[in-house]
């Protein structure tokens, strides 16, 4: 929800746009994201800059789906410029089908405590 109000007033602002508004709400998104994995959905013990880099990781693919998707809609279909939300939303469902499942398998599973 973040990035949505955030790319929606971005792409007001003539000189960002869609496409580079939303290379400034990703980024919050992703941080906003692994915080509330960390604590809400996962309750993590891992140890958290171990844990954020494998995040950033797997978020790293999530966001190929994401932005690939997002970009090609916005590209096929210019009329969707004015409304980001919708590739953003449509976009989302792509990068959240690949986040969710490395995530849990490779992010947020209980590692072995390394000293």
């Amino acid at each position: 929800m973040i990035e949505a109000v955030l790319l929606t007033y971005f792409a007001t602002v003539p000189s960002l746009g869609a496409v580079k508004g939303r290379a400034i709400s990703f980024p919050i998104a992703v941080v906003t994201t692994w915080w509330l994995n960390r604590t809400l959905t996962f309750q993590s013990k891992n140890n958290p800059h171990r844990e954020s880099f494998r995040y950033l990781l797997v978020q790293s693919l999530g966001a190929v789906a994401n932005l690939g998707v997002f970009m090609v809609l916005v590209s096929a279909f210019p009329w969707l410029r004015s409304v980001p939300v919708v590739p953003l939303f449509i976009a989302a469902i792509f990068g959240l089908l690949v986040n969710f499942a490395l995530s849990k398998k490779y992010v947020f599973a209980q590692h072995e405590k390394q000293s």
